[in-house]
């Protein structure tokens, strides 16, 4: 008889199917775990990978315009572990000699942090630029998802939006001037402290009040440190905290209160400025200069200024309008990156009708807020509080307000925030996955731009050809471009700009004197004599013109007018520690084999250093002059 086949015994399983699923299901801890990855980790992760990807031909190893001088003055000046301290009681610029009015401690810092960690390898510092726009962008999504959350998005959909809206931010090419400049990092760490110091502080102080506002405090005086645009913080943090607060308004002026405990960091960032950087100027000389300044601008107007002290400054309300054409030319280069310039000139725009534009868009922001929809007033806001201290505004009287790229990179996140928001939108009348095609397509554009741009900014003598196509021969973008072609040692070319740019030369000291140099280089000595005069007749340039013909009257032999025109340099020079750097000039190029002089020059050069110890120009000459003087007495022994 055949044998009975046994049955087989059925599969068991520790997890119960679910119908019509395809796989167990997962429990319920392992199924938060994964959401809280999809919607907490993995965002993160691809905007890094994001970040990294658009900037990835942003490291190259070469420094270019102020990062070559900037870099080699604070490494010549010893910049190490040890002194940092020393980024605390200085002008940024401090190294050359400027005094700039720029306190920006954390910047040297993170230089001479550079410097120490991969000395002449350049490319490592274009790669801590490119970390800090990643981490910038991430402080952005945190930030925007918080805020979704509050404005009733759920969870998952609100970590969606942001990653959508913070991979523009990440790609835009806009940020290419801020990431590919080193000088200019303090744009992203001042950024890196708002956007971030908002990410915490928003969901901590609904918990732990008083701990969220003394802690903020810390990163508002960070943040100031970094850049002097971080002084806008605190408005920042009342405008969004009063719009995420739910209640009567009593309840959200008791939640706002404790903002003017961020007086104490304010005050102690204005205390140390101070200390570092040379006394304002007095308020009576701040109007006579900015009534000087405005009469010369607008001679033949009738037009009065009308301004208020403010910080040891002033507020001119004439630069107002020009401000708000600014701010207008600031959006559309937002919305539509084209043209990407180093040097903006004034925008051409109407200004009333870039102020009615405006406000008919910050109208209809209030409406949507006192409709509980407070979405685009956020980003609105947040971005006229971060563009408000590089609108010259306030300040000298002589800088009108003007566009640069760098401006806009912390402006630009309250533009990402009114971007999620509408991201949020077209989720609500569409789908997720029309937004999702809408942000890929915008990518797809931008990224191509952004990869363009970077490939100019590792070439000086690239970008400023780019913007001279692009704009014309505007005096900065010359100056930049020939004193470029003379660094880079391409003097027949330099010369042949210069020649068809004498017109420029007569109303342009610097430019002169660049071409002064390249004619000199090259041995023409009577277009180098004309050039020189050119830079000689304004009060600016009299002085390095003085010298320059010093120089070049050595070079040729005649002593006599070369020792002329270096007492000349030194009476027209007006900053004492120059006037003391040029004697010890003098004495060292006239007499360079005459020990009495030298020691002299010395003395010269170490006043100099004492009366401004970080011009990396004295230090080095005197390390020149300490050889000149130890070989002589070599020779004599």
């Amino acid at each position: 008889m055949p044998k009975r086949k046994r049955p087989r015994p059925k599969k068991t399983s520790s997890r119960k199917a679910v119908k019509g699923q395809k796989f167990p299901s997962l429990s319920a801890a392992q199924s938060r775990k994964r959401e809280r990855f999809q919607t907490r980790k993995l965002p993160i992760i691809i905007l890094l990978l994001v970040s990294f990807v658009a900037y990835a031909n942003a490291w190259p190893n070469a420094l270019i315009w102020d990062d070559s001088v900037f870099a080699l003055g604070n490494r010549i000046s010893g910049q190490t572990w040890a002194n940092v301290r020393d980024s605390f009681t200085r002008d940024v610029w401090a190294s050359l000699g400027l005094d700039t009015g720029l306190y920006r401690p954390l910047l040297l810092a993170s230089v001479s942090v550079d410097i120490f960690l991969f000395g002449e390898w350049k490319a490592g510092y274009h790669l801590v630029n490119i970390l800090l726009h990643a981490l910038c962008s991430v402080a952005v999504f945190g930030l925007i998802r918080h805020l979704l959350e509050k404005c009733e998005t759920p969870p998952a959909m609100s970590s969606y939006v942001a990653l959508l809206a913070a991979l523009v931010f990440a790609v835009h090419p806009v940020h290419t001037e801020v990431v590919n400049s080193v000088f200019n990092r303090s744009e992203m760490l001042v950024t890196l402290g708002v956007a971030g110091g908002m990410w915490w502080f928003l969901p901590t102080v609904e918990r732990k009040p008083w701990r969220a506002w003394i802690i903020l405090g810390v990163i508002y005086l960070l943040a100031m440190l970094a850049r002097e645009t971080g002084i806008v913080l605190p408005g920042i943090a009342v405008v969004l905290l009063w719009l995420t607060t739910p209640g009567a308004w009593q309840a959200r002026v008791r939640r706002c209160l404790p903002v003017f405990w961020l007086l104490v960091p304010m005050g102690i960032y204005l205390g140390l400025r101070a200390q570092a950087l040379d006394a304002p100027m007095t308020l009576e000389e701040v109007s006579t200069t900015a009534t000087a300044a405005s009469a010369s601008a607008s001679a033949g107007a009738s037009k009065e200024i009308h301004n208020i002290p403010v910080l040891g400054m002033y507020l001119d309300f004439n630069k107002i309008l020009p401000a708000v054409a600014v701010w207008f030319d600031a959006f559309k280069l937002m919305l539509w990156p084209h043209p990407l310039l180093t040097f903006h000139t004034k925008p051409e725009i109407n200004h009333w009708l870039a102020l009615a534009t405006q406000a008919a868009l910050f109208v209809f922001a209030a409406t949507r807020a006192l409709q509980r929809k407070p979405g685009l007033f956020m980003g609105l806001m947040f971005f006229y509080l971060a563009i408000l201290p590089a609108s010259r505004i306030v300040g000298d009287a002589r800088v009108i307000p003007h566009l640069a790229e760098r401006y806009l990179y912390m402006p630009s996140a309250g533009a990402t925030i009114m971007l999620a928001f509408g991201i949020a939108w077209l989720v609500q009348k569409s789908s997720l996955k029309q937004a999702v095609i809408a942000v890929m397509t915008a990518m797809i554009i931008l990224t191509p731009l952004t990869w363009m741009r970077n490939s100019k900014w590792a070439s000086a003598e690239l970008l400023a050809e780019t913007d001279i196509d692009t704009r014309g021969k505007l005096p900065k973008l010359m100056q930049a471009y020939i004193s470029t072609l003379l660094m880079n040692n391409k003097l027949p070319k330099a010369a042949r700009v210069c020649d068809e740019n004498v017109r420029l030369q007569q109303g342009y000291w610097f430019l002169a004197s660049y071409c002064g140099q390249v004619y000199a280089s090259l041995g023409y000595y009577d277009k180098a004599e004309q050039a020189f005069s050119l830079s000689i007749e304004r009060p600016r340039g009299r002085s390095s013109a003085h010298y320059a013909l010093a120089v070049m009257y050595l070079g040729m032999g005649r002593r006599d007018d070369a020792s002329e025109q270096f007492d000349l340099a030194v009476d027209t020079e007006a900053k004492a520690f120059l006037k003391e750097y040029l004697a010890a000039e003098k004495l060292m190029r006239l007499y360079p084999a005459n020990q009495d002089r030298l020691n002299e020059a010395r003395q010269h050069m170490e006043k100099s250093i004492e009366l401004q110890p970080q011009y990396f120009h004295a230090r080095k000459r005197l390390e020149d002059l300490n050889m000149m003087i130890n070989n002589i007495g070599g020779s004599g022994n």
